[in-house]
């Protein structure tokens, strides 16, 4: 009888052990692993955190608000920062911690509404030009090259000063001087997609064209364009403040940061008032800082390249 080893009685572990455990290392959803990226982006966090608190004190700005923001105290006209007035009031005797939470509901809601409208329209015209090629690519990219030559600040005063100021203006304004990078973007991304195998066989099995840009072509291109929402949501909140600085944004009484920041074009006001334009400046600042490193880290959490 030949020699036992004692080992042998030991039973090997089967092979769908082996397969069971690479499968729960292995399985695990894009999104999960997006996330999981993105929250160990330290700035990107905390980024996030901030910009949630801010949105959250904007829709709940009737609640938090000390006064109404239109509400005028003739006793406290120009007063600085009391226990009755966070941050002062204003010229007109308006309390400024009450306009600047209602500020940033117009703000923060016309970054991102514009922000959306303008990586709609460059996200359509960059899947016509990137699919379609040929004479509709030609004549989207030869608009889209002609209108970035002319200078977006000239235009858009242009377009302010014809069609009036006013915060429905400027959600048309902004979108339409705004979406060529989108369209340059997305057509690159196009062009990258419709070339591989899963697109080229759904084309020979004789798909739709819409249906092969909304279920194959948009979804696998989409990643950068998530990224170019949020960095233009600052640019969009940028060119607001400039707007209104001059006068042609949002119109009083409507507070917006923008307008807010209006005061400091008097001198003895920047010099010796500050809580009427410090407060919706730092807010601007952080805001676009905020929405710059979340873009950042959505870029880096959707990334397949960036190491796990």
């Amino acid at each position: 009888m030949r020699g036992h080893h004692p080992a042998a009685n030991q039973a090997a572990p089967p092979e769908s052990a082996y397969l069971s455990e690479g499968l729960k290392v292995s399985v695990e959803s894009p999104l999960h692993r997006a996330a999981r990226r993105f929250f160990r982006n330290r700035p990107a966090t905390i980024s996030l955190i901030v910009l949630a608190t801010m949105a959250l004190a904007a829709l709940a700005a009737p609640l938090i608000q000390r006064y109404p923001p239109d509400m005028i105290d003739l006793d406290n006209i120009s007063a600085p920062p009391t226990w009755e007035h966070w941050l002062g009031t204003d010229m007109l005797g308006r309390d400024v911690w009450s306009r600047v939470i209602h500020g940033g509901r117009v703000s923060l809601s016309l970054g991102l509404v514009a922000a959306l409208a303008t990586a709609t329209i460059g996200t359509f015209f960059g899947l016509l030009a990137g699919f379609l090629r040929g004479i509709v690519d030609t004549l989207i990219m030869r608009l889209v090259d002609v209108l970035m030559t002319i200078p977006g600040i000239l235009v858009l005063l242009i377009l302010v000063m014809y069609l009036g100021p006013g915060l429905g203006k400027l959600l048309i304004i902004l979108p339409a001087m705004g979406w060529m990078g989108t369209c340059r973007m997305m057509r690159g991304q196009v062009l990258s997609v419709r070339e591989v195998d899963y697109v080229l066989a759904a084309r020979c099995l004789g798909f739709p064209t819409w249906r092969i840009i909304v279920r194959q072509i948009l979804p696998n291109a989409f990643a950068p364009i998530l990224v170019g929402i949020t960095m233009s949501v600052g640019s969009i909140i940028l060119s607001e403040a400039g707007l209104s600085f001059l006068g042609l944004g949002v119109q009083p009484p409507t507070p917006s940061w923008g307008n807010m920041l209006q005061a400091a074009t008097v001198l003895h006001v920047l010099q010796e008032m500050l809580w009427l334009w410090l407060p919706p400046g730092i807010l601007i600042v952080v805001t676009v800082l905020c929405v710059n490193f979340l873009g950042d880290g959505l870029r880096d959490a959707i990334d397949p390249r960036m190491v796990l």
